[in-house]
């Protein structure tokens, strides 16, 4: 057999043994069964832990029936958009319910200092300026890195010479890292994470807060 022959015969056994090999997969493509999991908005499990011991005091009713305690991380845009419609029910009904934001600042790659605006706000936490700084400070943009922060502290009337020295106090960062074990202990991997009278939300999905918390306070 010459050698064009061979050449054919080569080329002809390497496309048999390919569309063998395409029937194949094909067929075990076909026995291939999926099932969609359907998460619940809200867990089954009652999870327990404090809401408030040396950390932020809650925003909105202290004595309200339904409490809500979300971990976030500042640096991220979603976890700001959903600490926005927290607190827009927060606003609408402030009697209504407590919210208790927890610090879970994520390590980033750009960010030399993740915790910084965590740290930001429970310092002006502390000179009564916790929801002012929250909006003015940490949800009004993008930029939180230490210039920004300080302006809109210099803005709200907080004590620069406190809120500097708070910055960087052994307890500051003992808040954060509180927050950040409590998070670890509930097995939480990301963020926002939000429970609800000790009941986790499903945040995977698009959830509307404001719907959410007109039908947990309707009940």
């Amino acid at each position: 057999m010459d050698t064009t022959k061979k050449f054919y015969w080569l080329m002809l056994s390497i496309c048999v043994l390919a569309g063998l090999m395409l029937t194949v997969v094909f067929n075990r493509g076909k026995n291939i069964q999926t099932q969609t999991v359907n998460t619940p908005l809200i867990s089954a499990g009652f999870q327990e832990f404090d809401y408030y011991s040396t950390g932020m005091p809650p925003i909105g009713n202290p004595g309200a029936a339904l409490i809500a305690v979300g971990w976030f991380d500042f640096n991220n845009a979603r976890d700001r958009d959903v600490l926005k419609n927290l607190l827009a029910v927060a606003t609408t009904r402030p009697q209504d319910i407590q919210l208790y934001i927890k610090n879970f600042p994520q390590p980033k790659l750009f960010h030399s200092d993740s915790a910084l605006p965590h740290r930001a706000l429970w310092c002006a936490s502390k000179q009564n300026q916790l929801r002012t700084f929250l909006e003015n400070g940490i949800l009004s943009g993008d930029k939180l890195d230490k210039n920004s922060l300080q302006q809109t502290a210099d803005a709200l009337g907080i004590n620069q010479t406190t809120w500097n020295d708070c910055l960087n106090l052994p307890i500051t960062n003992q808040i954060i890292l509180d927050d950040f074990d409590q998070a670890e202990r509930l097995g939480l991997k990301s963020t926002p994470s939000l429970f609800v009278n000790n009941k986790k939300i499903n945040l995977e999905d698009d959830v509307d807060i404001k719907e959410l918390f007109d039908k947990l306070l309707a009940v």
